[in-house]
Order: structure tokens, then C-alpha cells, then sequence
């Protein structure tokens, strides 16, 4: 079968290989859908330092062809559809034609949902329950500022935040960023427009939070160049990050994706200034620690019964292949769609 696999160089290389062996307490799947996303290298990488790691990738929809020894949960039978995660110290990533899952990291996909959508919504679920509810704790009436809301995990983030009653504001760093939310999340949020400058973004909290600034701001922003390619000057950098730390309120907090923050002695004074806080998510990290396990799988389940609901939608912007992958992962192709990105398995193949 096929699958990706990090090497020592940090490279994303296509491999040939075996098909997993199932372990006790472990269920076999015919992966028919994996997420994409920049944090499944990224994470990676800030946490083995050098080392060669197993495949990779998160989230991933498929079928299951076998349960192994010791499973005792009644539901998981060969022929279901299923929705699950893996971390670091699992024996297989999500970018994979086949995977072996602890049972413990298994939901049961919607018939009314499919797997392209049900697997691209498996990182803005972690993302936004980890960060909203266990840093940020949101409550009704909290004015939120989501950066980059045109990426997967913004776009998810957006709906739910203003589900938990939340007043959502995000930027778009580009026209087509611009042009993307206005048609897809306009409803739930308030867009600013920084495909020009960010100089823009003071005006916009001054009249959404009154001048008090934003009780909460989400980034997922990759401040070594933008996750999803293609922007400006102004996305990233420290003006980027000057901007955000302005935008938070007296006592706000901040969550990162970013290893890299690059705060100087003036941000931190500015931050110190206003009891501000600063928090980071590394989706690789909370999924193969173990101990946020229940966590993680509310949060799917929650996501994909509201998308069974029709209250929470993905956007799929681009259906790819294991070696389009690979060279987005790598940086050859830049992604430069919005949306989620989802890497598709055909079903015809072996793998």
C-alpha cells in the first residue's frame, strides 16, 4: 500500500509498503478519505527534532476490515463506516491506504455525511474544542477574532464559536480569501479585510469591540509563510504579530499554532501591559498524549452530529492524491485553495 512517511531531512516521501499488522485492542481500515493539513508535518517535526517518524497525518474517514483480539466496544464491526484520529505513538499516520486505530480513537461516521467531509473536519474539531473550551473557555457574548477563517480549521472554527453564542470576527489576507468567506461565512461572522494591509485590522477592533479589543484570538497562521500559500508581505512577520497582540483586550488571550512567535521585548512588554496570555496548540501533540483522548473524541462526535444535523458545514477545496500531498508537504506545490484539503483514496486499488 501507499503511504506518507516523514523522513530525518523533515522530507515527505510516498512510500511502498506493507499492509499494517492488526494489534490486540487495534481495528484495521480501508482509509477512504484523509485530512491535510500543514500542522500534520509541522507538529511532527518540532517534536521528534531530526528523528524519522512513522507515517503521518490526523484525521481520516474509512471502513473497517477487521477487529482485532481484545476489542470489546459493540459497535465497531467489520463493514462499518468510521471517523478516527492518530498521533505520534501510533504504529500508522492517516496518510496511509490502510491503518491500524486503537478503538479508542474511532467514532461512527453519519450514513448522511460522506468521507471526503466527515475526514476534513477531523482537525478543525480538535483545533477549536482544544482551543476554545480547555484554553479560552468561551462563553456567550465573548467577542472572538479568528485569523486566516478561510482555511479548514478557521472555517470550522468560525461556526462553532458562534454557535457557543460568541461574536466572531476573521481575516482574509487575500481576495480570494475575501471573496470565499463572504459567500460561506458571512452569517456567522464579521470579516476584515487585510489582503492590502494590516494596518486595517486597528480600525476594524476599534469599532466591533468598542476600542476594549478582542477577549479571545485564535491563529492558525504559519508564520513562516502562510499554510495555504499565495498572501502578502503583510500576513505573517511581525507586523502580523504586532496586530494581534494590539487587537487583544485587557486580560485577552491569544492561541497559537506557531513555534516561532518571534515576540520581542516590546511585545512581551505590551502583553505584560495588558495581563494578556498567550497559549499554543500542536494538534500532533494533544492526539498522541493520550490524556486528552475522551476529549478529542467528543469533539468529533459533537462535530460530525451537527454536520448529520446540518448545523456545521465544510468546505472542501480541493480533493488531492497521496503524491499531491507529498509535494504540498514539502512545499513544491503551494496550496493555494481555501477550504479543507483532503487527500482522496481510490477505492479500486489494492492499496
Amino acid at each position: 500500500m501507499k503511504l506518507l512517511r516523514l523522513n530525518g531531512k523533515g522530507d515527505v516521501e510516498v512510500c511502498e509498503e506493507a499492509w499494517p499488522i492488526i494489534g490486540r485492542g487495534e481495528v484495521l481500515i480501508k482509509v477512504r478519505a484523509s485530512s491535510l493539513d500543514h500542522h500534520d508535518v509541522e507538529g511532527i517535526v518540532q517534536l521528534l527534532d531530526g528523528e524519522t517518524s512513522p507515517t503521518i497525518g490526523v484525521g481520516f474517514s474509512g471502513i473497517v476490515q477487521q477487529v482485532g483480539e481484545l476489542c470489546v466496544r459493540s459497535d465497531i464491526v467489520d463493514g462499518c463506516e468510521v471517523v478516527g484520529f492518530l498521533g505520534l505513538l501510533d504504529a500508522c499516520g492517516s496518510l496511509a491506504g490502510n491503518v491500524v486505530v486503537p478503538e479508542t480513537n474511532l467514532v461512527l461516521k453519519p450514513k448522511d455525511v460522506s468521507f471526503i467531509a466527515a475526514a476534513a473536519v477531523v482537525p478543525g474539531a480538535i483545533y477549536t474544542y482544544y482551543s476554545m473550551q480547555r484554553h479560552l473557555n468561551i462563553r456567550a457574548g465573548d467577542t472572538v477574532l479568528i485569523m486566516d477563517g478561510a482555511s479548514g480549521i478557521g472555517h470550522v472554527a468560525i461556526q462553532l464559536a458562534s454557535r457557543w453564542g460568541a461574536r466572531v470576527a476573521t481575516t482574509a489576507a487575500t481576495m480570494t480569501d475575501l471573496l470565499y468567506l463572504q459567500s460561506s461565512a458571512a452569517k456567522h461572522c464579521e470579516i476584515v479585510d487585510l489582503s492590502d494591509t494590516v494596518t486595517s485590522l486597528p480600525y476594524f477592533v476599534e469599532e466591533f469591540t468598542g476600542g476594549l479589543g478582542f477577549d479571545y484570538i485564535m491563529d492558525t497562521i504559519a508564520y513562516k509563510g502562510t499554510a495555504r500559500g499565495g498572501g502578502n508581505d503583510n500576513s505573517d512577520g511581525i507586523a502580523h504579530l504586532l496586530a494581534v497582540i494590539n487587537a487583544l483586550s485587557c486580560g485577552g488571550s491569544w492561541v497559537s499554532s506557531s513555534d516561532s512567535l518571534l515576540l520581542s521585548r516590546k511585545h512581551q512588554r505590551t502583553m505584560f501591559a495588558k495581563s494578556a496570555s498567550v497559549n499554543y496548540t500542536n494538534i500532533v501533540s494533544i492526539v498522541s498524549s493520550g490524556k486528552h483522548t475522551n476529549t478529542i473524541l467528543h469533539a468529533v462526535a459533537d462535530a460530525l452530529k451537527l454536520m448529520e444535523e446540518g448545523a456545521l458545514n465544510v468546505s472542501i477545496g480541493s480533493e488531492i492524491t497521496l503524491e499531491k500531498a507529498a509535494h504540498i508537504l514539502n512545499k513544491d506545490t503551494p496550496n493555494t485553495c481555501t477550504g479543507s484539503t483532503v487527500v482522496v483514496y481510490d477505492t479500486n486499488e489494492g492499496q
